[in-house]
């Protein structure tokens, strides 16, 4: 759901990350776990981390 002209989600707002997290998830990988290193630091590649769009699976 959004505001009335389509620009703002109300209900539940969703992140890239949260996008890239659902893919994973459907790959059967844990985004903690698959990491890279950048400019010599080991890091998730979600960033930040984000949350599995479960919705997207029932």
């Amino acid at each position: 759901m959004s505001d009335a002209i389509g620009y703002t989600p109300i209900e539940r707002p969703l992140r890239p990350s949260d996008l890239y997290a659902t893919v994973l998830h459907a790959l059967g990988l844990d985004q903690y776990e698959l990491v890279y290193e950048h400019f010599g630091r080991k890091e998730i590649a979600t960033v930040l981390g984000g949350d599995v769009i479960r919705e997207a699976f029932t």
